[in-house]
C-alpha cells in the first residue's frame, strides 16, 4: 500500500493513462513529427514494474484515444488513408502491446531460472 501513494506510482500512472497514441497522431498530422509514435514504446515498458497496471494503463489509454480521436480528427479523415484515424489508433494500440507484454514474459523467464 506504501508503493500506492508515492510520486513515482502517480507519475507513472497518470503518464500511463493519458492519451498516448492520440498525442502521437496529433504530432504526426500537425507537425509531421514521427518520435511521439516510438517514445511510448520505449518509455512505458522501463517506467511499470507492474504488469496489471501496464496492461490497465494501456487499455484506458487506448480508449481515451478513440474518444478524442473522435473527437478532434474529424477533418482528418484522409490524412492516414486507407484507414479512417479510429482504426489506427487500434493497430497502434496492438502494436504497443505487443512489445511489452513480450518483454514482460521475457522477464517472467529471466526470474523463474534465477
Amino acid at each position: 500500500m506504501k508503493n500506492v501513494f508515492s510520486s513515482y506510482w502517480n507519475i507513472s500512472v497518470a503518464l500511463l493513462c493519458s492519451p498516448l497514441i492520440f498525442l502521437a497522431m496529433y504530432g504526426d498530422y500537425h507537425n509531421g513529427s514521427v518520435w511521439l509514435y516510438i517514445l511510448p514504446m520505449v518509455a512505458l515498458p522501463l517506467l511499470i514494474t507492474q504488469f496489471s497496471y501496464l496492461l490497465f494503463g494501456m487499455i484506458v489509454s487506448m480508449l481515451v484515444s478513440i474518444v478524442c480521436t473522435v473527437l478532434f480528427f474529424g477533418e482528418a479523415v484522409y490524412y492516414y488513408k486507407p484507414f479512417t484515424p479510429e482504426s489506427i489508433v487500434i493497430v497502434l494500440g496492438i502494436l504497443y502491446a505487443l512489445p511489452q507484454i513480450m518483454m514482460h514474459q521475457v522477464l517472467r523467464l529471466v526470474k523463474q531460472k534465477e
